[in-house]
């Protein structure tokens, strides 16, 4: 995927998978509803929205990179 769309839309999509999820599972009456959009399109989008920050940081820091990931 990464290679299709840039660090930034990618992130932006699950930014806004977040917020989806989150509006969506307020509205939930049933437990499996909850749990398919708290659970499933919150995880997504946190993997999306969270991988991207890591995948940046290995491309920009060369040099101290290990400093850039602990920080």
């Amino acid at each position: 995927m990464l290679k299709i769309y840039s660090h930034r839309r990618l992130a932006s999509i699950g930014s806004v998978t977040m917020v989806v999820a989150i509006i969506a599972s307020s509205y939930a009456n049933d437990i499996v509803i909850w749990y398919a959009t708290y659970g499933l399109l919150l995880g997504f989008g946190c993997s999306l929205a969270g991988v991207m920050g890591l995948l940046l940081l290995q491309e920009y820091f060369l040099k101290r990179r290990h400093m850039a990931n602990g920080i």
